[in-house]
């Protein structure tokens, strides 16, 4: 069941990309966030019902700077991260923003060892990440000789 939903997420990733670049000239990339948000949230918040409705009493115990933390993750890593995503798609287009995805692994394990102390253990990991340290570090490298980056203001 777990490849099947990474099969499947990838390929609804795919087509969301695809999207994004579709609707450049008709939907912001603040509308897309929107659109995007109710579609997933929707279905999300009756699956929670459903599922495990229990979890839903948490709300009523959380302290005013829990709920402040909370919001402050909405809003600068869902909402902006969100829109600054759908900006990078249009302006790199679907393909190679996608080969830049490999990033949010290298941030994830970084920020998991800052913020939670957490380290890589088995050999495989550093397997793992040599590996994808360098494709990445390929990657970037031949972007940058082939292609002339252009400002954000242009977009």
């Amino acid at each position: 069941i777990d490849s099947f939903s990474v099969f499947i997420s990838v390929i609804f990733t795919a087509c969301g990309r695809l999207m994004v670049q579709i609707t450049s000239d008709v939907i912001s990339s603040g509308g897309i966030m929107l659109a995007q948000s109710f579609a997933i949230g929707v279905f999300v918040f009756l699956a929670t019902l459903i599922i495990d409705a229990e979890n839903w009493l948490i709300w009523t115990r959380l302290t005013q700077w829990e709920f402040t933390v909370f919001l402050m993750y909405m809003f600068f890593v869902w909402v902006i991260g969100d829109i600054l995503q759908n900006i990078s798609v249009r302006w790199l287009g679907s393909a190679e923003h996608a080969a830049y995805q490999q990033l949010r692994i290298v941030s994830t394990l970084v920020a998991s060892y800052v913020v939670l102390n957490e380290t890589i253990e088995s050999w495989i990991g550093w397997v793992g990440l040599s590996i994808l340290i360098t494709s990445l570090s390929y990657f970037l490298f031949d972007e940058s000789r082939t292609h002339v980056v252009t400002p954000l203001s242009d977009i």
